[in-house]
Order: structure tokens, then sequence, then C-alpha cells
């Protein structure tokens, strides 16, 4: 199947296992439903990622803010198993 790798993976990147922690709920539910969904961030349970998205930042010698932060959707994968993570749940 051809696909377009449009999140610049190199070929043994592409081969790797990718982690990403959810609710049994949540996973039952993308099952049944057949559907992934993506959230807004400012949705999410992890407080960390909407303080960086609200942080100021620096392009070019001006400071800017991500402007559209209410507006996109998305999800946190990961290469790296976290086994801490899965004794705490």
């Amino acid at each position: 199947m051809a696909y377009e790798n449009c999140i610049d993976l190199n070929d043994v990147e592409l081969d790797k296992f990718i982690y990403r922690f959810t609710s049994v709920e949540r996973f039952i539910q993308m099952l049944q439903e057949k559907r992934n969904t993506l959230v807004k961030p400012k949705l999410w349970e992890d407080k960390f990622e909407n303080q960086l998205m609200s942080e100021p930042f620096i392009v070019e010698g001006k400071l800017c803010y991500f402007a559209p932060k209410d507006e996109v959707f998305g999800q946190c994968w990961t290469f790296h198993l976290n086994e801490y993570l899965l004794r705490d749940q």
C-alpha cells in the first residue's frame, strides 16, 4: 500500500512500535466505534500541555503566542514505553 510520509519519519522509525496512553473505556469505545477521535488539547487531563500552548515564544526576535490554540485537535503518541506509568494505572 502506498502512503505519504507526512510526519517526516525515517525508515527505521516507521518500523518501530508507538505507544499511546488512554483509559480502558476510551480504548473500548475506539474499537466499538471504529473511530480514533482527536481532542482539543485544552480538554486534555495533562495541564502541562495547556500551559505550554499558552506560553509566549520568540520567532525571529518577536514575541509570539500560539493564537489558534483553541482551534486545534490532536493526540499524544510516543516511541518510548513508560513502564512507570503502566504500573500507576
